[in-house]
């Protein structure tokens, strides 16, 4: 079916008898044949109140393809709300339930498209066949809102439905902005036998997933293995320019059936911010409990990345499988911070949690920067059967934990490791970094290269162990200031045979360790200049070398630059010869005034101004060749 419309088309609400308003390409029930599938031109394209196109088959006695649905829109397209016997608006692409055959898929430009109230675009499977993909190219904007009255959430999907056997075709969309609120979703997922197909999301401008639906349905971009599905999902990459995930928006690439968790790679030039609330602003690649399969792990390239108030980036596993492996890459900063009564914590974690039999992956972070506060933890936990990650940061600058902030790859199973290399690492008011083991396990190992290592106000670092033997540490820093009450151990309940090693090289003196005590009286004044050198006896030598002052360094020598320190007076003494300096005469027609050059004390102790300078190289010579033989001036 083509339908080309130069204005625009709308299909709008449904009969008295219940039949949806729409353009239909069908395989009836008991057919055998294809969809021909639905090719639409126009301007602007709004479905509203269960308008519908669909190409769909119905088939039960062959096999029946539905057809492909294409739309070439110059202007918008919208779906919005369901009719009175909860039809949903939209566009599908589907095998219905019981029936044989796959889904043609479905490929949309636009300019802006508007999906509100329960409005879909849908390339599903019900029966025994593949969902199609969907492709949608939108120069303007994408934005997904709400739900129907029903519950139904507003979106673009392509599914593996509940009782279904086929593959999810996948979802491929290019647009400016995208706006997903209040429910709004984008879903690759299988809820049947059949992998989750992968979504794929390129937008020049930004993304956004704030919020739940009124049901509670999170909005967000998916590609899962939902429970009781058997398949595995395909991922998630995102490229955009800045992604805010939201009070309870999500991305997620987990499993709660049996088969893998996808991967998640998200390229943004710009910031990704996670906020948390009432529920967390979170991106997830996880195993569930119950769960059978592996994480597909997590990989962020971003400028600057924020977690607060409860938002997460998790890798874990809680089933029966592997936690993902965390890759965080930031040209800028990087900060986590949740609140102070431990009620959202923020979080960025590979770990085996409790129910979780598996190995935690490692994480990896370079950045400009890394600050976690209020609670805020970076961990590559093994709570449950199997070994704790490796964690390594390389920041340019700093690493900052401040208010019970930690990093820790503690373990019940095998030992993981942490390694920390920085300009600057401080720890504040109980912050701590830890590799404990509890059980027979042994600690992990700390290592730690930076310029200044700053441990105040009961921080700690350990690696310490229960029933086996406790981790090393290594610390190598230029400077390190460490208060009485921080601790660095590697200690073993056992006993000091089985404690770890603690090796701290730093370059420095340890302000803590106190200042050396200098005396009351460095010189002794009776052995100054300030006495008459002349008077030291025959012989005796006064060499005079620039201007005086202190040099600007300890290891400078005396320069003309320095400050100028005058000649002391001698001091007093019964047996000094008596010092008479003849002053310049005036004439008394003389009647220039000549501005004074220097100043000495006559014999009253009384300051005289002088018209030459005291300080000068030749008064000094002719000063000292007046009143001592013996002395030599160089």
């Amino acid at each position: 079916m083509i339908i080309n419309a130069t204005g625009n088309i709308s299909a709008q609400g449904e009969s008295k008898k219940g039949s949806q308003s729409g353009i239909f390409s069908q395989v009836g029930e008991n057919a055998q044949g294809n969809s021909g599938g639905i090719e639409i031109k126009t301007n602007n394209l709004s479905l509203k109140d269960g308008g519908t196109i669909s190409a769909t088959t119905f088939t039960t006695v062959g096999t029946g393809n539905a057809g492909r649905v294409i739309i070439n829109a110059t202007g918008d397209i919208s779906a919005q709300g369901e009719s009175k016997d909860g039809f949903l608006s939209g566009i599908f692409s589907r095998v219905a339930e019981n029936a044989q055959g796959s889904s043609g898929g479905i490929e949309i430009k636009t300019n802006n498209l508007f999906l509100s109230d329960g409005g879909r675009i849908n390339a599903s499977t019900l029966g025994n066949g593949n969902a199609g993909s969907v492709i949608i190219n939108a120069t303007g904007n994408i934005s997904a809102q709400g739900e129907s009255k029903e519950g139904s959430q507003s979106g673009i999907f392509s599914q593996v439905g509940e009782n279904a056997q086929g593959n999810s075709g996948g979802i491929e969309i290019k647009t400016n902005n995208l706006s997903l609120k209040d429910g709004g979703t984008i879903s690759g997922s299988t809820f049947g036998k059949g992998n989750a197909g992968r979504v794929i999301i390129n937008a020049t401008g930004n993304i956004s997933a704030q919020g739940e639906s009124k049901e509670g349905s999170q909005s967000g971009i998916f590609s899962r293995v939902n429970e009781n599905a058997q398949g595995n999902s395909g991922g998630i990459r995102i490229d955009t320019k800045n992604l805010s995930v939201n009070d309870g928006g999500v991305i997620s690439a987990s499993t709660f059936g049996t088969g893998d968790a996808g991967k998640i790679i998200i390229n943004a030039t710009g910031d990704i911010s996670l906020v948390g609330g009432n529920s967390s602003g979170a991106i997830f690649s996880q195993v569930a409990e119950n769960a059978q399969g592996n994480s597909g792990g997590i990989e962020i390239n971003t400028n600057n990345l924020s977690l607060t108030n409860g938002g997460q980036i998790n890798a874990s596993t809680l089933g029966q499988g592997d936690a993902g492996s965390l890759i965080i890459n930031a040209t800028g900063n990087i900060s986590a911070s949740g609140q102070r009564n431990q009620e959202f914590q923020s979080r960025i974690v590979s770990a085996v949690e409790p129910s979780g039999v598996g190995n935690a992956g490692g994480i990896k972070i370079n950045a400009r920067s890394l600050s976690l506060s209020n609670n805020a933890i970076l961990s590559a936990n093994s709570e449950g059967t199997g070994a704790a990650g490796n964690i390594e940061v390389t920041t340019a600058k700093d690493i900052r934990l401040d208010n019970r902030a930690s990093i820790t790859a503690t373990t019940k199973g095998d030992q993981g490791n942490i390694f920390l290399n920085s300009r600057d690492l401080i720890l504040r008011r109980n912050s701590n970094i830890t590799t404990n083991a509890t059980g027979t396990a042994t600690g992990g190992n700390i290592n730690i290269v930076t310029g200044n290592f700053v441990a105040l106000e009961n921080s700690d670092i350990t690696a310490n162990a229960q029933k086996g033997f406790g981790g090393d540490i290594f610390i190598k820093a230029a400077y390190r200031f460490a208060s009485p009450d921080s601790d660095i151990t590697a200690a073993s309940d056992l006993g000091t045979d089985f404690s770890g090693t603690v090796q701290i090289n730093n370059t420095d003196v340890n302000p803590s360790q106190g200042l050396m005590q200098l005396p009351d009286n460095p010189t002794d004044p009776s052995n100054q200049i300030a006495q008459n050198p002349c008077q030291k006896g025959f012989g005796s030598t006064f060499i005079i070398t620039g201007r005086g002052g202190l040099p600007s360094n300890p290891n400078d020598s005396l320069t003309n630059d320095n400050a100028r320190v005058d000649l002391a007076q001698p001091a007093s003494n019964s047996s000094s010869q008596a010092v008479t300096i003849n002053q310049p005469k005036n004439s008394a027609t003389t009647k220039e005034i000549v501005p004074a050059r220097g100043w000495i004390f006559n014999e009253k102790g009384e300051v005289v101004l002088t018209a030459y300078d005291v300080n000068s190289r030749e008064f000094q010579r002719q000063y000292l060749r007046q009143n001592s033989a013996g002395c030599k001036v160089f």
